[in-house]
């Protein structure tokens, strides 16, 4: 996923996630280790802009809203790319002013 993620959509992981998040199976199992690495692995800082997109990598799975982790994982790239080319940017144009 880190090397394609530009590629992969959300409603694809979705779509994937309706199916092996409602049986008990290894991929369910990784995907609950994903989050818990997440949130142990992420500073206060980070999780919380996280969770504020919260409801971008939960899906409804039967009855419930459930967190699948390489939803989780997507977004949080998303939000670091995002913010890695937003400094970029900002150093570029203050050197450009040198």
């Amino acid at each position: 996923m880190t090397s394609v993620y530009g590629s992969i959509k959300m409603s694809d992981i979705e779509s994937q996630a309706t199916s092996f998040m409602a049986t008990d199976c290894r991929n369910k199992q990784a995907s609950e280790m994903l989050i818990t690495f997440l949130h142990a692995s992420l500073d206060n800082k980070t999780l919380m802009k996280l969770q504020q997109h919260k409801d971008e990598y939960t899906f409804k799975i039967g009855q419930d809203q459930v967190e699948v982790g390489s939803a989780m994982l997507l977004k949080l790239i998303q939000l670091i790319t995002t913010e890695t080319w937003a400094t970029t940017v900002n150093i570029e144009d203050k050197l450009g002013d040198l």
